[in-house]
């Protein structure tokens, strides 16, 4: 699970930068939660479902900022891409 700690430094990132895209890193492994911006919503809804946030990650790079975290809970799996995406997008 993800710290309060973790979240906490997540939003205070996001609401400090231009960027679109927010994610984690633990030793260069990206992981969960990730801040998305919704300006891309509509691109969302339309991703590959086999492929999900890396086919984002892959058309936006530029617009990520990669936040290094010192706790590899941010690698464990909270869910499924699919059921987040059109849970929060769909």
């Amino acid at each position: 699970m993800v710290t309060t700690s973790t979240s906490d430094t997540l939003i205070s990132t996001w609401n400090k930068t231009d960027k679109g895209l927010v994610v984690p890193s633990f030793k260069e492994k990206r992981g969960h939660l990730v801040m998305i911006d919704m300006k891309y919503k509509q691109m969302i809804q339309h991703l590959n479902e086999n492929i999900g946030r890396k086919e984002l990650f892959q058309k936006q790079n530029d617009d990520i900022l990669e936040i290094e975290i010192i706790s590899d809970d941010i690698l464990k799996n909270i869910d499924t891409n699919t059921k987040i995406f059109k849970k929060d997008f769909g």
